[in-house]
């Protein structure tokens, strides 16, 4: 299958009309794929839907093969298949999530402008007003985009997808386990919580520049959401 995979990925790359500048500017048609391969239209087209699954093609009648915008579908589809097949626990997708972004967050401390950490900023008072105010929902959206905005500051793709496709398996979970360190906690005497303000010291070691306060406050970001979580410190990591 791979091989049959790889074959026609080749022959895509090798078939494609291409701009000046070296950019694909259309793929080679089904018909001409199968006449170059030497296979049936049918059997190419199991291997395309293939492609597809993935999220690496698109395929429309009438306008022929695309290649797909980058996508983590394929990222999460394994991640949660291998959940519900029990070979990996979420235990271990939230604590390679973890790790991810301690590495990261020390990226984000050398990359980051002064519109990057002006937005963080902004997450972080969402959060913090939310979650005093009783808004779980804001708080939580909040939360989200303040990491999802790491991963945007530091701009690898590589990393993108698989921070994607953990998160969109994890999204109820850590949404859940937010609702509940927040009821756990006791606020202080302006009603702010530890899980909001914790992000507050992040943005300040990025600000300093400083890749190893950065990552070792991300650390104690997670370290005290186990606590507060009731999560264990030592689970063993993915591997």
């Amino acid at each position: 299958m791979l091989d049959a995979l790889e074959r026609v990925v080749d022959e895509i790359m090798r078939s494609a009309t291409r701009t000046a500048d070296g950019e694909i500017a259309r793929l080679p048609t089904e018909r001409q794929l199968a006449e170059t391969l030497g296979i049936s239209r049918g059997a190419l087209r199991e291997q395309l839907a293939a492609l597809e699954s993935l999220g690496l093609v698109t395929r429309t009648q009438g306008s022929g093969i695309h290649l797909a915008a980058s996508s983590p579908t394929a990222v999460r589809l394994f991640f949660d298949l291998s959940v519900r097949l029990g070979l990996i626990t979420t235990d271990q997708l939230e604590r390679g999530r973890e790790m991810l972004e301690e590495t990261v967050v020390r990226a984000a401390a050398i990359r980051a402008t002064p519109a990057d950490l002006a937005e963080l900023e902004d997450y972080v008072e969402q959060m913090v007003t939310g979650s005093a105010a009783g808004d779980h929902a804001g708080a939580d959206a909040a939360d989200y985009n303040f990491h999802r905005c790491l991963y945007r500051i530091v701009d690898n793709p590589v990393l993108n997808l698989i921070a994607d496709g953990l998160v969109d398996v994890l999204r109820e979970l850590l949404s859940q386990r937010r609702i509940r360190a927040i009821t756990s906690e006791k606020p202080d005497e302006h009603g702010h919580f530890r899980t909001d303000l914790i992000h507050r010291q992040i943005v300040g070691a990025l600000r300093l520049r400083d890749p190893d306060l950065a990552a070792a406050t991300m650390a104690a970001h997670f370290e005290q959401w186990r606590h507060i979580t009731d999560l264990p410190s030592d689970l063993p990591a993915t591997g």
